[in-house]
């Protein structure tokens, strides 16, 4: 007995010296770290606070040029709802689950299904419910801590459902406007998730342009940002902004960054972009490309007065889906342009005196020249003045006439492109933007042969853009503007520089040829031997010039793969925009194709006020000072969204009822009007008035026959 006594005693002897041992080694290196090496830790630890640290700017935006965001850098938010929030009550979100899912689907995200969210929500609910419920009772049972454990982070799995992902703050205030947010139980539950990223509010919209962007996340609230295209690559310093300095100091509530030199937030970028004539460009353009089956297709509208580009848009088909989306910005892009390069051909030839108005050039089927392949044209005439050259689309007559001055010396052929522009840099300030490329000629045969080709549209490589230009300028009068996009320079919230309309060339010719290049542009339109007689209508008045041009497969051209384009202005007597449109590899021709984009284009805006003309839009009273009102179609979704909005009335609208015979236009704008009765196979011949259709000549629902001529009346309300 005595001896086992010993033993533990030795045991718990040798244990004490153990702990007696590491307690003195933690003393030795305590007393060692604050007395013997104070000195050295005091300076490691100053160090460590005061060392340099850079402190990132914020990146500027990129506005439209009303102010609208078109690049910024924002706040996102994921939505939950929280059943964990002690303000939360069950009974509360059953009541509203319905009027807040339809209100989500109809006010803040149409891709939202009202009817799959509920059901998302009320199961999440109820596994919270039953996962809280059986924690609980684990807890008054006093089950094993590890069950208790494994139930608490079961409920915590279940304690939160997503609303929406990815939300701007507007979006997320618009969710709490909502009633259920409002209301005891569902106030307070609502679980925001922020974090800082780069996004363009406007999604796809001119994105090519605007340009993309490589992020790196810092931390949480810090991204830094640099452009890889676009815009946000040719202005990445602007945008970037200056770093500041700082160091790092304690305080009671931790470490924190105090700047010694405050770092400069980048400058804002207001571009020409007007998000109304964009969204209409973007529009005919994707909807011409998916009729036509377009493997790709660009459009660039500009102000003819100042050069403001109001619109660009890129598209290109998606082969999985055959969806188009921003592709490469084609705008930029060098390529053969086909029979829009005629009119500025036309022009250098007007302008030497190379050939006069009244004169007939002979042409016919087939021109063979100089050995190389004949020249032929589509439509066969005998002979054609310049003008009707430019209308018919001659290769034959635009190759015989630029001849005429530039046969034994083509190469001044070239130098003449140069001196008016041709090979001038725009400084767009989008990246990515390339010069013409036109081959230096000599005085060969096959230079003669190339010279005759160049005048027409082949051999060449231009970028829409540079075509544009020319046009713009014939209908400025012979101005060659340049076109911009940048428009001002903001800092701070205070505009630092302004970028005034300029010119590539003050004059590039006289302006009575400049004014003959565009009576013979719309004479391309309405003239007899048109080739874009398909864009006449009785609203805006289109000038421009077809061309079609083909791929380059194996060194052979492939007829089967056309790039169509159409280049002109609007309206023609007062032009004030001008606009490109190319189209490859569509399945018509290219008045049905590219032009008709131009010519959608030109009507909607004619439609809406935008040339100067009375919109065709009913006037909107000012209702701010008045209770909202919910128009909407009878049915159970309508009410789930005025309850879920909290609105105090609803009025309810029936369908427009067809009648037989004459329809009924009374109430519709113009544009609609028109449409609708020429669907139907009557002859719209007149209108009185602006504003809306108040009285029609032939009655509705009356018998009529087709063709039959019908005028109206019009006034605003």
């Amino acid at each position: 007995m005595n001896d086992n006594k010993k033993k533990l005693f030795n045991r718990y002897k040798v244990i004490f010296l153990f702990i007696l041992l590491f307690a003195v080694a933690i003393a030795g290196k305590l007393f060692k770290t604050t007395v013997v090496d104070a000195a050295n830790w005091n300076a490691y630890a100053e160090k460590s606070l005061r060392d340099s640290v850079v402190i990132y700017p914020q990146r500027g935006n990129i506005l439209a040029s009303d102010g609208s965001l078109l690049a910024a850098n924002v706040v996102i938010y994921d939505l939950r709802i929280d059943f964990g929030a002690s303000p939360f009550r069950a009974d509360t979100l059953k009541k509203y689950v319905a009027p807040l899912c339809d209100s989500i689907h109809s006010v803040i995200d149409k891709t939202v299904d009202p009817k799959k969210l509920k059901d998302k929500i009320l199961s999440q609910l109820e596994k919270y419910e039953n996962a809280k419920s059986r924690y609980v009772e684990a807890v008054k049972e006093k089950k094993p801590e590890l069950v208790q454990k494994n139930l608490k982070k079961e409920m915590n799995r279940a304690r939160k459902v997503t609303l929406l992902t990815k939300c701007p703050a507007i979006e997320m205030e618009q969710l709490l406007s909502f009633k259920y947010f409002k209301t005891k139980g569902g106030s307070g539950t609502l679980d925001k998730d922020g974090k800082t990223k780069r996004l363009k509010p406007y999604g796809t919209m001119a994105s090519q342009s605007i340009g993309a962007v490589v992020e790196k996340r810092i931390d949480r609230n810090t991204l830094i940002v640099h452009g890889v295209t676009g815009l946000e690559r040719s202005l990445d310093s602007l945008l970037f902004g200056t770093p500041g300095i700082g160091s790092s100091i304690q305080l009671t509530n931790g470490i924190r960054t105090w700047a010694e030199i405050e770092p400069q937030r980048g400058y804002d970028i207001v571009t020409t972009i007007d998000i109304r004539m964009q969204d209409i460009l973007e529009t005919e353009l994707r909807n011409k490309c998916i009729e036509t089956k377009a493997e790709w297709g660009t459009a660039v509208l500009m102000d003819v007065e100042t050069g403001e580009i109001k619109a660009i848009s890129n598209l290109r088909r998606n082969d999985s889906d055959s969806t188009y989306h921003e592709g490469l910005n084609y705008a930029l892009m060098g390529f053969e342009p086909g029979s829009v390069i005629k009119p500025i051909s036309m022009m250098i030839a007007l302008e030497d005196n190379l050939v006069k108005l009244n004169e007939k050039i002979p042409t016919g089927r087939s021109f063979p020249y100089a050995g190389g392949n004949p020249i032929s044209d589509a439509h066969a005439y005998t002979a054609l003045t310049p003008a009707e050259v430019i209308e018919a689309s001659s290769n034959i007559g635009m190759a015989k006439i630029t001849l005429r001055g530039f046969e034994k010396e083509p190469w001044k052929f070239r130098e003449r492109l140069g001196e008016i522009g041709m090979f001038d840099h725009m400084n767009l300030g989008i990246y990515g933007e390339r010069l013409p490329s036109i081959p230096k000629l000599g005085d060969k045969n096959w230079d003669r042969i190339s010279l005759t080709r160049i005048s027409y549209g082949y051999a060449t490589r231009i970028p829409p853009i540079y075509t544009l230009m020319f046009y713009n300028a014939f209908a400025n009068g012979g101005k060659l503007v340049r076109p911009r996009i940048v428009k001002e320079l903001w800092k701070n919230e205070v505009c630092d520089t302004v970028f005034p309309v300029s010119y590539i060339r003050e004059r590039i010719c006289r302006p009575e040829v400049a004014s003959e290049i565009c009576d013979m542009l719309k004479s391309v339109v309405w003239g007899n031997h048109g080739t874009a007689k398909a864009l006449r209508n009785n609203f805006v008045s289109i000038s421009g010039k077809t061309g079609t041009a083909y791929d380059i497969v194996d060194g052979k051209y492939d007829t089967r793969k056309k790039r169509l384009a159409f280049c002109g202005f609007f309206p023609s007597e007062n032009p004030k925009y001008s606009c490109i449109v190319l189209m490859s590899h569509a399945n018509k021709g290219a008045s049905y194709s590219s032009g008709m984009v131009l010519m959608n284009t030109a009507l909607k805006m004619y439609s809406r006020g935008m040339l100067g003309n009375v919109s065709d839009y009913r006037d909107e009273s000012d209702n701010r000072n008045t209770p909202a009102t919910f128009y909407a179609i009878d049915n159970d979704a309508s009410n789930n969204i005025k309850e879920g909005l909290g609105l105090q009335s609803v009025r309810k609208m029936q369908p427009r009822k067809t009648a037989d015979g004459v329809p009924s236009v009374l109430g519709m704008g113009l544009r609609e009007a028109v449409m609708t009765l020429e669907k139907a196979g009557l002859n719209v011949c007149g209108y009185e008035g602006n504003g809306y259709v108040y009285d029609q000549s032939i009655s509705p629902g009356k018998s009529y026959k087709k063709g039959e001529r019908i005028t109206l009346k019009l006034k605003k309300s």
